[in-house]
């Protein structure tokens, strides 16, 4: 089966896009579910290869999976199916939102077609303090 990989940017609404990177893929056609897993397979092995460094708080899994780039007080290795678990968790609950080429997603079962210039964001509201 021939692989394609997609270029991948994590936001947080209000603040500027991470770094974005390429993630590869099995296929041109993927179930969002299956996406996300891949995301979070990717984000956890990460986690997992960075040095231990210290934060002034500590992340959680929606905040693992979201904020790959910020240290954190942990030296236990994140487990993947406890991570995507928690991912599932959030999408479903809006925690997050998922756009392929500027287009929202909303249906963990919907199929999205991959191509070679495909854009996948991953993005974050944060509630407003004090509302």
């Amino acid at each position: 089966m021939p692989t394609t990989s997609v270029l991948v940017e994590d936001k947080i609404a209000g603040k500027p896009p991470s770094e974005k990177y390429r993630l590869h893929l099995p296929g041109e056609r993927i179930k969002v579910k299956d996406l996300i897993r891949l995301y979070v397979v990717d984000q956890v092995e990460r986690h997992n290869q960075r040095p231990t460094e210290c934060s002034s708080r500590h992340q959680g899994g929606e905040e693992l999976i979201l904020n790959p780039s910020k240290p954190t007080k942990s030296t236990q290795p994140r487990n993947c199916d406890t991570e995507y678990e928690r991912a599932l968790s959030a999408f479903s609950a809006n925690g997050f939102f998922l756009f392929v080429d500027g287009s929202q997603v909303s249906e963990l079962e919907e199929e999205v077609t991959i191509k070679s210039n495909t854009e996948v964001s991953f993005l974050r509201l944060t509630p407003l303090v004090g509302g």
